[in-house]
């Protein structure tokens, strides 16, 4: 009997080690296959960052050549007005490159203490006359705290996201930044606007690239501030409804305290 045992024994401890071998291994194998994943995802977004570079070059000498005509004295009226044409749609390419770069360059971020009411301020600054002109009201509900984040990169977000929300808000709307205390040693930072919503057949696919909610848009806004939400160990999602308005919500974001303890 004790032969029968211990041999049982032995046969459940070989299938144990065994199992955990076995799994050991295929935890591996998908380690490795994500890690060869993102090199190759890193070495495409080069590629494709190198390339956007070049071509801005080129455009580059394509506007100043442009520029030259609209100049030019001797030139005819129709000539000029050609020439201003390739000016303008040099421009919209060079500023669709920069927004692809912005998108497909690897970052990753600078952690900080940093004070987020200061930081808003300042964007809700920058963006004053636009909110003026379109004739809507920016609020901020941002506390005195100390955050970790990179402050340019936390820069962009909230830009993106406020001039985004300022092309769906009619005049008299309103656009309205929120940090939120989770008592978990994190904040949730929301920025709704009262604008017109987004449309229920694209808002799942609201934050990938050229996906725009207006004709003649390049969709990049949302795209360029998922990917540095993503980079900066966040979180974001999107709650909306037509013609009542779309709230950008963003979660995780680390107390400074919280991390020097």
């Amino acid at each position: 009997m004790l032969i029968f045992f211990l041999s049982f024994v032995c046969i459940i401890l070989a299938v144990a080690l065994f199992s955990v071998l076995n799994l050991s291994s295929g935890r591996k194998l998908e380690l490795d296959k994500a890690r060869r994943k993102q090199q190759e995802l890193e070495e495409l977004g080069l590629a494709a960052a190198g390339l956007a570079h070049e071509i801005k070059n080129p455009l580059g000498i394509i506007r100043g050549m442009a520029q030259r005509i609209c100049s030019d004295s001797s030139c005819d009226a129709n000539l000029k007005q050609m020439a201003s044409a390739i000016m303008e749609e040099a421009d919209v390419a060079t500023a669709r490159l920069g927004d692809f770069l912005s998108y497909a360059r690897p970052r990753k971020p600078s952690l900080e203490p940093l004070n987020p009411k200061e930081l808003t301020d300042r964007i809700s600054g920058l963006v004053e006359d636009d909110f003026k002109s379109g004739g809507v009201t920016i609020v901020s509900e941002i506390p005195d705290c100390s955050i970790m984040a990179d402050r340019e990169m936390l820069s962009q977000i909230i830009l993106n996201i406020l001039m985004n929300s300022l092309k769906f808000t009619g005049s008299g709307g309103k656009v309205t930044m929120k940090l939120a205390d989770c008592r978990d040693c994190s904040y949730i930072l929301s920025i709704a606007d009262t604008g017109r919503g987004i449309d229920p057949d694209i808002i799942a696919d609201i934050f990938k690239p050229y996906v725009s909610r207006r004709p003649g848009g390049c969709g990049m806004g949302l795209a360029i501030v998922r990917k540095i939400v993503e980079q900066s160990g966040w979180e974001i999602s999107v709650e909306s409804m037509p013609a009542k308005g779309t709230v950008i919500i963003i979660s995780g974001i680390r107390k400074a305290d919280s991390v020097r303890r």
